[in-house]
Formats: structure tokens, C-alpha cells, sequence
């Protein structure tokens, strides 16, 4: 019965892991969609500012 209860608890571990992994995945790809953004307002900017 213990040992069904140490199973248990490696398996809720292991699904927190795995939760901490995609909460980092999201988190790595807003900083992505970030970056982009400010790539594409950059772009933006360049040839605004050469034209002047």
C-alpha cells in the first residue's frame, strides 16, 4: 500500500515537472512573438527614418 502511495506521488511529481516544462515552453515562445515584434517595428522604423 505504501509503495502504491510513493508510485502515486512520483507520478504527480513528474506531472508538475512536466507542467513546469511547458509553462517554460509558453513562456519561451512569448518572448519569441516579442522579439518579432519588435523586429517587425524596427523594419518599420528604418526606412522611415531614412527617408526623412
Amino acid at each position: 500500500m505504501l509503495k502504491y502511495q510513493v508510485l502515486k506521488y512520483q507520478v504527480l511529481k513528474y506531472q508538475v515537472l512536466k507542467y513546469q516544462v511547458l509553462k517554460y515552453q509558453v513562456l519561451k515562445y512569448q518572448v519569441l512573438k516579442y522579439q518579432v515584434l519588435k523586429y517587425q517595428v524596427l523594419k518599420y522604423q528604418v526606412p522611415k527614418y531614412l527617408s526623412t
